[in-house]
């Protein structure tokens, strides 16, 4: 999840970067009121507009893909739970197979 989770919130954590960087420099105490107010809107509505393309962008893992990522981490081989999944190929409705 992490994986999916990390690019789509770069463009937020890019904006908050940039207002932290301009509010160390003491960029908004030198403005104007009515420009200290403008930048901060525009701040704001950048965050806003990052987490919302962040919230569109990220989709949850899958199961084939949860199972992957658990056989990958684990060290497993062979994929066996893959093979949870495996149907017989011939003889299915044979009660002997």
């Amino acid at each position: 999840m992490v994986t999916r989770l990390r690019p789509a919130l770069w463009p937020a954590v890019a904006v908050v970067g940039i207002f932290l960087a301009l509010a160390l420099f003491d960029v908004p105490a030198q403005l104007p009121a009515w420009l200290h107010a403008l930048l901060l809107a525009i701040c704001a509505g950048a965050l806003a507009a990052a987490l919302l393309h962040a919230a569109q962008q990220f989709r949850w893992p899958g199961r084939d893909a949860a199972r992957r990522r658990v056989e990958s981490a684990s060290g497993l081989v062979h994929r066996p739970l893959a093979a949870l999944d495996d149907r017989l190929a011939g003889g299915a409705g044979d009660p002997a197979s």
